[in-house]
């Protein structure tokens, strides 16, 4: 059996370990949220070997979306990595280490060693060049997390309160710092993320046409 099959498989175990959580937990959210791991996990493995995984990439993409879903436990509540203090508990969180925000950490290193998989074939002896790869390497990554927050605002627009990327719970929000900004900022992302779309969309048919 070839690597990438067993790694797929281990996926696929945690993927129901967290199924059978959120069951015996009621907090059905994370069933959505499994079963779109679910399916990152095997388009990733289809096409393992054309994006020039290696085990590394593929675990740690394995290990920030558990992460996330790790949330069934009440880890964006209470974070297991937190501490109690008593000025973070009167002027910020008793929890600065929150699991939202090492979610997230996690999430730009899974996408930084999968692209740089990818891309690391096409270094060459020019140092600005492979600059500029490196560089195109970290927009990329910064644009997925962007669209994964525009992901989780769409969750808020249409499902509204609950737990689980598709629900507004713990870990989309701050007691402390609320502020309509928010709004603006992931409105911003949503028309960004528009003209993306019809920027890429012109510039295809421009190509198509010249050909």
């Amino acid at each position: 059996m070839q690597i990438k099959t067993k790694l797929y498989l281990f996926s696929i175990v945690i993927i129901l370990f967290f199924v059978f959580s959120a069951v015996q937990r009621k907090i059905y959210g994370y069933i959505a949220d499994s079963i779109i791991i679910f399916i990152i996990m095997t388009l990733l493995y289809v096409s393992y070997d054309r994006l020039n995984q290696n085990p590394i990439s593929y675990l740690m993409m394995l290990l920030a979306l558990a992460l996330h879903n790790a949330g069934v436990f009440g880890f964006y509540y209470k974070s297991p990595l937190g501490y109690f203090d008593p000025i973070w508990e009167q002027h910020i969180s008793p929890h600065p280490f929150q699991w939202d925000h090492i979610t997230h950490i996690f999430s730009g290193i899974a996408l930084s060693l999968l692209f740089f998989s990818f891309f690391k074939k096409f270094f060459t002896e020019d140092k600005l060049h492979n600059f500029f790869i490196i560089l195109s390497i970290f927009l990329i990554a910064q644009g997925i997390g962007a669209i994964g927050e525009i992901y989780e605002f769409a969750g808020y627009f249409f499902v509204g309160e609950g737990e689980g990327a598709t629900g507004r719970g713990a870990g989309d929000y701050s007691l402390y710092w609320i502020s309509s900004d928010w709004i603006n900022t992931m409105l911003d992302l949503v028309y960004n993320f528009l003209g993306a779309l019809i920027g890429i969309g012109l510039s295809y048919l421009l190509y198509k046409n010249k050909r």
